[in-house]
Formats: structure tokens, C-alpha cells, sequence
């Protein structure tokens, strides 16, 4: 360690590199301490992950007040943090007594995360407003939780662990999940994951993340699930945690921030949450694949430009994560309204058909996300996206009709034999559970 920066030898099958870990980032100008890394800690998570899953503290009223409750709430899809965060306002050089305020905040925070978590359990629907500025309410009793303690320190005593009922870390070290992973749904998929391990001492998680994804990388290929075993034509094992840091522009984060940016003016709440809920799925895609999604992808929109313009082209790739989501993604030349309808029905047509071969119909989700290229100028595509859920009927003629557009998933299996993009299923779910 050299001036609060942290290096990490990794190993991989490619050969080694170094991982620095930078000091958690400054703290905003105006604020106290306190406050200061309550807003750092949102900002990280907004910045690096996405605005719509970071949520300002609920607000309980008590009499003639308000209360506040957590510093920071993370949701994501049916998964979700309370964040406690507790700043030194000035320490000392007795050890002891850092030591012993460490120990004392940590506690502290972790009843006041866990008390959280219980309000919200048992509360009515709470209304939370995102960073991006959306009020949504939510029912925290269908939210799996996690409770995490975000330290702000300037220097710790070494060795020192802390947490068992919460997940405790430096500032420094959450910044550096979301640094690494650039998905909200990634953290706290981690955060859920360690959380029933034995704690780390404070300033290591860093560590403790490099250890797992290194044994990720050794770990069995997932088998594809029966049911759509034939409809694979690519089978590939990537780990969930990736040993290189992610990069923060790739065409997963581009779409997200495409739909994120919608206005959500006239929406209901169950709109909203169901808006939420898509934004979710689609950042559940794997870290490590996402970069060569986005090569695929990006690959597309250039090829079909150079459509004639009276021919309707299209490109294709499923995604299917096992335990998880089907992502269906589509490129076309036509920036029309019919095409749109059109890919509306492919997304339907193929949850419903899933679901005819799956034993747990009614928690299957596909999601559809269809880019068609613009030409003006002010932006290189337009997104829509869209998400069905569970179990799904379709009237027979409306069925006929989209089968004949986009054929059946069996008659697809039987011409691809997997050789073309556009064919049906032609990518299996990435990651090891």
C-alpha cells in the first residue's frame, strides 16, 4: 500500500496483472462529513452503476416530524441493500480509540440496516425517490435484503474485522465493487453473496472479491437446463465476478441510460416498478460477456445500414441466463413503427414458447431490447425495449400469425442447426451460479 492506493497481483489464464486500488474518492465541497459521504456513497452507485436503482433515505413521520430512514437504499429488480453510512469527523492517533469508534459505528450502523429492512417488511408500500429523480413505491416484504455498513475513515487500524450481521466496508472499498463491476445488479448480487460469509477485516474486501472471482473462474460449467437444451446452439461459461474491471462504456450501459432517460411522467406505480424491474433484467447480463455483446452488436448496426432501402434487414442474439433471464436483442434497417410491433411479437412468442417447455413457467422473464439506427445526426439509434413476465396466453390466431413472421422456436432449431445470428437461440445463458 503506497498513499492510500492498494496493489493486487492477479492471476489468470492469460498471465498475470496488477489491480490498484485507488483511495475512495474526495468528498463533496459544502458538506460536513457526515452528509458528504452519505452523498459520496449514492454518487458512486449512481455514477458507476445506474441512477434509477439508488433511492434517497424513506421517510417515516413520527407527530409533527419526519424521520429518516437508512442513508441509502439500493433496489434492484427483487434484490435491494439499506445502507448505513458513518464518517469521522476527526481522528485521533491512539489506535484504541479508532479502533473503538470503529467498532462502536459499525454496530450502530449495523441495527440501524437491519432495523431498516425490518420497517420496510412490514410497512405499507413506501414511496422512495431515485437519484434520477423517479418516486416509486415499493413493498419491502417482496425485496430479498441485505444490510451493508459504508465506513468513511481516513486510516483504519489494520486487522481489524468487524460485521457478522451486516456486510461492513470502507467507502474505499465500495467504490471499488462498483469501479470493477460498473452494475448495480452485479453489487449487490456480490453483496448478497458474502453477506452470510465470515467478515473480512476492514480494508480487505477488495481482496476477498479477488479470491472468489478467482475461484469463479475455476468452477464448473453450470449445465444448460433440459428443457432448452436443444434450442442451444453456443454453450459458454463465464464467471459472475470478472477478474478485469469492467468498462464503463459498453452497449449495456448505453441502453440502460437510453431507457433510464425516458421520461416516466404519467406512469402508475405498478408501470414504474414494472419499467424498474426490465432495467434490472437487462443489467443482470453477465460482466464479463458484455464487451463482446457490444463488438457483436455495434457490428450490426453497420451492416444493416448498408440495407437497400426497400429491404428490411435484421440480426438477432438470445441470451439465455440460466436461473435468471432470456435477452433477446435485435438490430433492424428500418426505423419504422411496424418494426417495433413487430419485434413486440417475436418477445412474445418466444416467452410463451419458453414457458410451454419449462416446469416454472410463471417466473420465467424475457426481455426484448430492439436498436434501429437513425440518420440525423443526433443520436446513432433509437431504443425500445420491453419485458414479459410469468405466464402468458396467446389467442391461436394471433399465435398463427406471429409464427408465420418469425417461425416457431422448433421449426428454427430444425433450419439454424447454428450457423446464422438471426436464428433462433443461438447464444446460451453465460456465468456460473
Amino acid at each position: 500500500m503506497r498513499d492510500g492506493f492498494i496493489s493486487i497481483e492477479v492471476e489468470t489464464p492469460q498471465g498475470s496483472f496488477v489491480r490498484t486500488i485507488r483511495p475512495a474518492a474526495l468528498l463533496p465541497e459544502g458538506l460536513d462529513r457526515g452528509p458528504g459521504a452519505e452523498a459520496a456513497t449514492r454518487g458512486a452507485a449512481a455514477f458507476y452503476g445506474l441512477p434509477d436503482f439508488v433511492f434517497y433515505p424513506a421517510v417515516e413521520r413520527r407527530g409533527p416530524g419526519v424521520r429518516e430512514i437508512g442513508d441509502a437504499l439500493l433496489i434492484a429488480g427483487q434484490k435491494g441493500a439499506a445502507v448505513q453510512v458513518k464518517a469521522r469527523q476527526q481522528a485521533t492517533d491512539d489506535p484504541d480509540r479508532e479502533r473503538s469508534w470503529l467498532v462502536r459505528k459499525a454496530a450502530e450502523g449495523t441495527r440501524q440496516a437491519t432495523g431498516t429492512i425490518r420497517r420496510l417488511r412490514y410497512r405499507q408500500a413506501t414511496r422512495l425517490e431515485n437519484v434520477r429523480g423517479g418516486v416509486i413505491s415499493f413493498w419491502g416484504r417482496d425485496i430479498s435484503w441485505v444490510p451493508v455498513v459504508v465506513i468513511e475513515h481516513p486510516a483504519p487500524p489494520e486487522d481489524l474485522v468487524l460485521g457478522g450481521d451486516a456486510v461492513v466496508l470502507l467507502r474505499r472499498d465500495w467504490e471499488f465493487l462498483f469501479e470493477q463491476l460498473q452494475s448495480t445488479v452485479a453489487v449487490v448480487d456480490y453483496l448478497l453473496r458474502v453477506a452470510p460469509m465470515d467478515p473480512v477485516a476492514l480494508g480487505l474486501e477488495s481482496l476477498r472479491y479477488y479470491e472468489i472471482a478467482q475461484a469463479d473462474t475455476a468452477a464448473a460449467l453450470t449445465p444448460v437446463d433440459p428443457a432448452f437444451a436443444d434450442l442451444v446452439v453456443r454453450n459458454e461459461s463465464t464467471p459472475v465476478l470478472p477478474l478485469r474491471p469492467a468498462q464503463r462504456s459498453n452497449l449495456i450501459r448505453w441502453v440502460l441510460e437510453d431507457i433510464g432517460e425516458v421520461p416516466t411522467a404519467g406512469l402508475d406505480d405498478v408501470q414504474a416498478r414494472h419499467r424498474l424491474a426490465m432495467l434490472a433484467a437487462i443489467d443482470s447480463a453477465p460482466i464479463a460477456i458484455r464487451e463482446q455483446m457490444a463488438e457483436t452488436i455495434l457490428s450490426w448496426l453497420d451492416q444493416v445500414q448498408l440495407a437497400p432501402p426497400e429491404a428490411v434487414w435484421w440480426r438477432f442474439r438470445h441470451y439465455l441466463y440460466f436461473g435468471r433471464v432470456h435477452l433477446i436483442v435485435g438490430v433492424t434497417n428500418q426505423n419504422r413503427e411496424e418494426m417495433r410491433e413487430a419485434f413486440g411479437h417475436l418477445v412474445r412468442l418466444r416467452h410463451v414458447e419458453r414457458g410451454e417447455r419449462s416446469a416454472a413457467q410463471a417466473d420465467l422473464t424475457t426481455v426484448g431490447v430492439l436498436l434501429q439506427p437513425r440518420t440525423d445526426g443526433r443520436r446513432p439509434w433509437d431504443t425500445t425495449a420491453g419485458m414479459v413476465e410469468g405466464v402468458l396466453a396467446l389467442e391461436p390466431d394471433w399465435r398463427e400469425a406471429a409464427q408465420r413472421l418469425w417461425r416457431s422456436i422448433d421449426e428454427g432449431v430444425r433450419r439454424a442447426e447454428g450457423t446464422d445470428a438471426n436464428d433462433p437461440f443461438d447464444r446460451a445463458r453465460a456465468g456460473t451460479e
